[in-house]
């Protein structure tokens, strides 16, 4: 053993402090998605992120597909997928607090992996799987981070599959409030999506948040084109899902309020279960020349369409989920120079009036919507353009809002 020990390069007593330090400092991170992956965008970005800040990440989520069970590398990522049923991924989670069905199958999943590899932290993302998180820290000895995505409760709240009579039967707003509060006071770190929620939830248990806006991270997108000249009219562009809750509704009817419709257009890209209605909205009011519905937009890789328009819209109705949220289309938005048109929600129209990067309406108040509307052709939209990328640029992106979600794991090293 000595002969070996001496054919090894000499270092300085410095340099081997250094390798052991960096080797401690590293933690091997179990993330635990419900869903499927890659479909989401900011769980991609948190893996990667933390796999260059130097740590070892793997993500166990729930597939559909039988073929598509078993480990696999993406990016770097240690991907590991479990076969869920229909039930367990679209229904069980609403009943989770009522139904031990969602938590049993997790459990096995995330047990078998803890069994099988030793682990620093579990990464939980969103609320439904933080019993599953307070679980593995508990039996496992490890960290648990949850990682807030919705205003859980808020957002199940105004779900439609929560008002029916199967919905009544399995869900409990008051349940899911008590249980949240629960789990972000039993979490080692909660991480949320921006200040608002961080604030809300600190109200219910004071401690530290780490909120990481939900930015884009612009090496992703194509990158912005010029505006085309568009001779005074005002494009409006709507991108994401349509149901009542997105308020498309009040928009249109703001639409049809205006007096001199020929400066105005808007495109829908989008689909979702309300999408009939607002089409026929549309038609009622004799807005089928002024409000067109182009298809689908495919992100990221035609995400610089937006190029061709005025003005990004987002219209949600206010809500305490809306309130506390941060819609990563505002940032999308922002990163293609659009100002945009937002109902007065918290999150947003605290940074559209805090950096004049677009108007505010009045919530669920068409007669606002379309007095803002009219306002725009006396405002200097190419400067408020400008200031949005720039906004983009230096505040709202990734690179920035990564630094929370890295001192977060700095604060359990």
């Amino acid at each position: 053993m000595a002969g070996y020990l001496f054919t090894l390069p000499e270092i300085s007593n410095e340099c081997a402090l250094m390798c052991l330090f960096e080797y401690f400092q590293s933690m091997k991170i179990l993330m635990v998605l419900e869903n499927q992956f890659p479909d989401d965008e900011r769980v991609e970005k948190e893996a990667l992120s933390l796999i260059k800040a130097g740590h070892e990440v793997h993500l166990l989520c729930a597939t559909l597909k039988k073929e598509r069970v078993g480990d696999e590398n993406y990016k770097g990522i240690r991907l590991h997928r479990a076969l869920s049923t229909s039930f367990l991924y679209n229904k069980a989670k609403i009943a989770c607090l009522r139904l031990p069905f969602y938590f049993m199958f997790w459990k096995k999943q995330v047990g078998n992996l803890l069994c099988a590899e030793t682990f620093d932290v579990i990464h939980i993302h969103d609320l439904p799987l933080a019993e599953v998180g307070y679980w593995a820290k508990k039996k496992f000895g490890i960290k648990f981070v949850l990682d807030s995505h919705e205003n859980y409760p808020y957002m199940l709240d105004m779900a439609p599959y929560t008002k029916g009579i199967a919905g009544k039967l399995m869900y409990s707003f008051d349940a899911w409030k008590r249980y949240e509060r629960e789990m972000i006071g039993k979490a080692d770190i909660v991480i949320t999506v921006c200040k608002e929620m961080s604030d809300r939830m600190n109200d219910l248990v004071p401690r530290t948040y780490y909120h990481v806006d939900n930015t884009i991270s612009m090496e992703l997108f194509p990158r912005p084109e010029p505006h085309p000249t568009t001779a005074g009219k005002i494009r409006l562009l709507y991108v994401g899902g349509i149901t009542y809750h997105r308020g498309l509704q009040n928009v249109i009817k703001g639409l049809a309020l205006i007096k001199d419709k020929s400066k105005y257009s808007l495109d829908i890209y989008g689909k979702g279960a309300y999408a009939g209605e607002i089409k026929d909205l549309v038609l009622a009011l004799g807005l089928e020349e002024m409000v067109h519905f182009p298809g689908y937009l495919k992100f990221p890789v035609e995400a610089v369409k937006m190029c061709a328009y005025s003005l990004g819209v987002i219209s949600n109705l206010r809500s305490v989920q809306t309130d506390c949220s941060s819609p990563n289309k505002i940032y999308q938005y922002f990163y293609y120079g659009l100002p945009v048109l937002v109902s007065d929600m918290n999150s947003v129209g605290n940074i559209v009036r805090e950096h004049q990067v677009g108007v505010v309406y009045k919530d669920n108040s068409p007669e606002d919507c379309a007095r803002k509307l009219e306002q725009l052709v006396t405002l200097d939209l190419e400067d408020m353009a400008t200031r949005a990328h720039k906004l983009c640029l230096e505040q709202y992106n990734w690179d920035v809002s990564v630094k929370q979600l890295i001192a977060a794991y700095e604060s359990i090293r």
